[in-house]
């Protein structure tokens, strides 16, 4: 027999309150949760009544316990000036650069890890922080995939063994937040005022800036076929010789990374040249350039960790940590990170490690790595720079360029290959070209002939 929704909410109402709040407590995430509370009086009076308990509880169990407090630290950074995807934004004044280097500094120096019992949302913070897990728990699951692809090490077939671990997807998702908080405290400076993060290095351990190293280079992975594709074809981009041979040094890219997780993720699931072409095309150019952003912090933090005995107190720079941000019991990284240690005086981002950061070597647990034998010889570093499979000559840059530069003084917009010329976008119509120039060819007498010159060149 069915039964009706007026049976069905009244049955809820029925229960008691603190058993509707339980109800909303088990649902998948807060999105359902906000439907829910919505749907009947009855689950609606739960929620008001218990909604920080719901709310937290609903969060520990989509993010992780080991996983909320960065999620909460990169929710509570709020720059005074947000990052733009702008291509020509409004360059910083003198107030502005000393407002974001006091945030940056007042931020860094209460830099804790919040306990969970201490920390309490809003709905509306909630579902930013659960939208922007969504992200992480998505380039987490293509970062397991892109490491098991490596060459280096059987990781594919350690992983199809056993799956990563809890701990092991907890220490990938805490180095995204890392990154998005790098992204959040830098967003807005340009590459004079760069210095004002001089305080970021000290606020985790060398083995954590190490774990963003990885992420680095992965997310950068993540966006260069996007980018190079647009770059290859957009005849507005040949208009500003933009580079389609790019690797993770571009400052294209580079500017790309330090827009956050949220715009990387729909960079990088871009399937189609036409969605790609939404999102890098704001404008005419690119998004502008980034000389200074994560990359070379990095290279920076090596010179910090290599402790010049020549250099003054007063000169150095704030040191890493010694302690971990947060310590979740496994030893695994910090064993392969003092194996590196001993390899190289470079304990941070050695240029040369390159295959260890593409298979994530400081993210696995202990048991896997001894199960890898990576412990059983020196480790390795490479013998050659890491090769970037998009390299194009720039003769044929060149001539890309041109080609497309002419068509874009023509009236030509949009796709265009050596081979296909067919999606090219005309401002104005060629049967109006050609009925003009038919026209202008045969004209019926002199008045027409005069008429059809002054007349304007693309028709009315």
């Amino acid at each position: 027999m069915a039964v009706s929704q007026s049976a069905s909410s009244s049955s809820i109402e029925e229960l008691p309150e603190e058993i509707r709040s339980t109800i909303l407590s088990s649902l998948p995430d807060l999105h359902s949760l906000a439907q829910a509370a919505l749907s009947c009086r009855a689950l609606n009076s739960a929620y008001k009544r218990y909604e920080s308990r719901v709310i937290k509880v609903l969060l520990i169990n989509y993010v992780g316990p080991e996983v909320l407090p960065e999620a909460d630290i990169v929710l509570r950074c709020c720059p005074p000036y947000p990052n733009s995807h702008v291509a020509e934004s409004t360059p910083l004044s003198i107030k502005q650069a000393n407002d974001i280097i006091d945030f940056n500094e007042n931020f860094l120096r209460a830099l804790e890890r919040p306990q969970l019992r201490s920390m309490k949302w809003t709905m509306h913070e909630a579902l930013a922080m659960s939208n922007l897990h969504s992200v992480v728990r998505e380039f987490t699951d293509r970062f397991i995939r892109n490491c098991s692809l490596s060459s280096y090490v059987q990781l594919e077939k350690s992983l199809h063994s056993q799956a990563p671990t809890p701990k092991e997807r907890s220490r990938i998702m805490r180095a995204l937040y890392r990154f998005e908080l790098f992204c959040r405290l830098s967003s807005g400076l340009d590459d004079r005022i760069f210095d004002c993060l001089p305080a970021f290095p000290s606020a985790f351990t060398p083995l954590e800036h190490a774990q963003l190293g990885c992420i680095h280079d992965f997310l950068a992975g993540e966006v260069i076929p996007a980018f190079n594709d647009v770059a290859k074809h957009d005849i507005v981009w040949a208009k500003y010789r933009v580079d389609f041979g790019c690797d993770m040094e571009s400052p294209y890219v580079q500017q790309l990374l330090s827009l956050g997780l949220a715009e990387l993720h729909k960079i990088a699931t871009a399937q189609s040249y036409a969605d790609r072409e939404n999102i890098l095309c704001n404008g005419e150019r690119p998004s502008g350039l980034r000389y200074s952003f994560l990359l070379m912090t990095l290279r920076d933090m090596n010179c910090i960790s290599n402790d010049d005995d020549d250099t003054s107190e007063d000169e150095q720079e704030s040191p890493p940590r010694s302690t971990p941000f947060y310590d979740d019991g496994d030893n695994g990284p910090q064993e392969i990170m003092n194996l590196h240690q001993e390899q190289t005086s470079i304990a941070i981002y050695e240029e040369m490690m390159w295959p260890f950061r593409e298979w994530g070597y400081v993210m696995w647990d202990s048991a896997r790595l001894h199960g890898l034998g990576v412990f059983e010889s020196p480790l390795k570093i490479a013998e050659h720079h890491q090769e970037n499979p998009a390299a194009v000559p720039i003769s044929e840059m060149q001539k890309s360029w041109d080609a497309r530069i002419d068509i874009y003084r023509r009236g030509g917009r949009g796709w265009w290959d050596e081979n296909d010329d067919s999606h090219i976008s005309w401002l104005c119509k060629k049967s109006t070209l050609k009925s003009f120039l038919s026209l202008a060819q045969v004209p019926a007498s002199l008045k027409e002939a005069k008429r059809i010159l002054l007349r304007p060149p693309w028709g009315q």
